[in-house]
């Protein structure tokens, strides 16, 4: 273009071509550029796809399937005004609960015994079953606060203050589907502690009954072995605790 210019005669078209090169230049820079911010975002796409079914993978091992768009033991859960619970069944971390067998003193011809509070389920799940009062664990709440909690809201009971509650026994719960899934899984941290004044069915209780180690057979719960023991630990750690307190 510089030579066709030497001429004055062809000035005004050398003038031209310059200025047709530099854009024609200037737009194949903006194109290379263009072409290059498009592969880059190919990449990132390829990237994230297979960071997605590595991903996809790993949820796949631990059971996880996808219900409405959202991964079934992953999807979101209701909130209450106290803390963030998870779902009951197929959770996505186990769920810690408290129980708490509530003792006092029956007088029969024989002697004193002692008998625990039983709390008949108003709803599912478990409908019309008794079992210990207990509940889960909300967030930052200390395990004895959950269980004096849990034994006033459902009967209605104050907790002795002369015998502190007492730790008894800890159940790992564990129940799968048949696909092998977990289903279930309870962490229930039982306590002991005795009973002042009459139990009144709160909210969640149709009824409050009360039962000797002998009784827990014919009463209607569920697990009538895991109950037994559990209160035959109760009573033992209640005597000792409380035969300690006599000697000093």
């Amino acid at each position: 273009a510089v030579r066709w210019g030497s001429d004055n005669r062809n000035a005004r078209n050398a003038d031209n071509l310059l200025v047709a090169s530099f854009r024609l230049s200037g737009w194949w820079k903006e194109e290379t550029k263009q072409r290059i911010a498009d592969r880059e975002r190919e990449r990132e796409v390829k990237v994230v796809s297979m960071s997605m079914m590595l991903a996809l993978r790993c949820l796949a091992r631990r059971g996880v399937r996808f219900v409405e768009g959202y991964p079934r033991r992953l999807a979101p859960v209701s909130c209450s005004t106290s803390t963030t619970r998870s779902s009951r069944s197929y959770p996505a971390l186990p769920q810690v609960t408290v129980g708490v067998v509530v003792l006092r003193r029956r007088r029969e011809e024989e002697g004193t015994t002692m008998e625990a509070a039983l709390v008949e389920r108003k709803n599912e799940p478990a409908k019309n079953t008794f079992a210990f009062p207990g509940g889960r664990l909300d967030l930052g709440e200390s395990l004895e606060d959950c269980a004096r909690r849990e034994v006033k809201e459902e009967t209605n009971l104050d907790l002795c203050g002369s015998f502190p509650l007492q730790h008894v026994t800890t159940i790992d719960h564990v129940s799968r589907d048949e696909e092998g899934r977990v289903k279930y899984h309870y962490v229930i941290v039982e306590f002991v502690g005795l009973a002042e004044g009459e139990p009144v069915p709160g909210d969640d209780a149709a009824s409050i009954d009360w039962a000797t180690l002998k009784e827990i057979d014919s009463k209607n719960i569920l697990d009538k072995k895991a109950h037994k023991d559990v209160l035959e630990k109760a009573i033992e750690v209640y005597s000792r605790e409380t035969g300690r307190r006599r000697e000093q």
